[in-house]
């Protein structure tokens, strides 16, 4: 009878290598995260989506000032009443990112409801 002898790796040889792949993959996984969110373009996308939700949830006041704090990104939206046309409000919105820095900048005409 041949005696042959398998050669491999105990469990706990093989828990340390399990520990050690998910401890690098975690750390790859938070920078990959943080170069994500710092991109430029995610900021622009993100800003249109939140000053979307914005002019879709809130009313639109003739004059007004208004400033949104949201996840991170504040919100600048100023209507006034256009100069041309009385019946019609000029909407100025700024965002910008958590240091001050302008993203992202929209004007929009909309007509005033009729009361």
């Amino acid at each position: 009878m041949i005696r042959t002898k398998i050669k491999g790796s105990s469990i706990l040889e093989v828990l340390i290598a399990l520990g050690i792949i998910s401890s690098c993959m975690s750390v790859g996984l938070l920078i990959y995260n943080n170069v994500q969110n710092s991109n430029p373009v995610f900021f622009k996308l993100r800003s249109i989506e939140i000053m979307e939700g914005v002019l879709r949830d809130k009313s639109i006041v003739e004059e007004s000032n208004k400033v949104y704090e949201i996840e991170g990104f504040t919100v600048k939206i100023i209507s006034k009443i256009n100069p041309q046309f009385n019946d019609c409000i000029l909407m100025q919105t700024r965002i910008y990112d958590g240091a001050g820095k302008l993203i992202q900048k929209f004007e929009l005409i909309k007509r005033k409801r009729l009361k």
